[in-house]
């Protein structure tokens, strides 16, 4: 288990967003604490790093939503789920790009077939080797490249669900026979923390502040415990 580094961000929405961050320690690995100062009510949650990897950011035409009501809609299936497996998909080598492919198991589900019990899901993004990246291998002196030997590639700094870890998941269908996706890409799932049974944040905590447009699923969902989330999606 590595040790835990502890981060404060201040963030108030007044037409702007101000941020102050305070670096608590220095050990590897951290969770970090963000309050969120939405007047008049004041929310505490968790940033826990969802990725051992650096990670890199990029972007994606994709539909979003902004309300749960929406998401809900746009739904085949919402439930909390367990991830047991994973399968990483290289779709192209150079520049490298990858999908990875989840097995979960069900563990309550609130929209959807109620006699479901596990579901495959696919996102785009995930752990890429960067020794299987060709053509990249030299630079233009000849020289070989430094880099690192394993990043996550990401859409807008969402890393992907990971085995082991419990996640609330909006879904839809894609093509017959293949994989659920995400719904609104990157939006319709949060981490919910197997200790606390408390919604997490798994952004960067700069780049969440700058996008709670976004991740504004996160942002809603983050602190709560999961009862008061299912009496909530319950009343939908």
């Amino acid at each position: 288990m590595k040790k835990l580094k502890a981060i404060t961000i201040a963030a108030v929405f007044a037409g702007t967003v101000g941020i102050a961050v305070f670096l608590l320690g220095q050990d590897q690995g951290f969770t970090v604490k963000i309050k969120e100062i939405v007047r008049p009510t004041t929310v505490d949650f968790e940033f826990v790093k969802e990725s051992e990897y650096p990670i890199t950011v990029g972007n994606a035409s994709m539909q979003t939503y902004d309300t749960l009501e929406s998401m809900y809609n746009r739904a085949v299936i919402v439930a909390e789920i367990k991830v047991q497996n994973q399968e990483t998909i290289y779709t192209s080598e150079n520049p490298p790009s990858v999908l990875t492919c989840s097995n979960a198991v069900i563990k309550q589900i609130f929209k959807g077939d109620k006699s479901l019990k596990t579901v495959k899901i696919s996102e785009t993004g995930g752990v890429v080797d960067m020794s299987k990246s060709k053509g990249n291998e030299m630079r233009s002196d000849g020289k070989p490249l430094k880099s690192e030997p394993f990043v996550e590639s990401t859409i807008e700094g969402s890393p992907v669900m990971k085995k082991g870890n419990t996640y609330l998941v909006f879904l839809k269908e894609s093509a017959p026979g293949d994989p659920y996706t995400i719904v609104g890409s990157v939006q319709g799932k949060i981490r919910i923390d197997d200790v606390s049974n408390k919604g997490v944040v798994t952004i960067d905590p700069e780049r969440f502040a700058k996008q709670m447009d976004l991740f504004w699923l996160q942002r809603k969902f983050a602190g709560k415990d999961t009862v008061e989330i299912a009496q909530t999606l319950r009343g939908l």
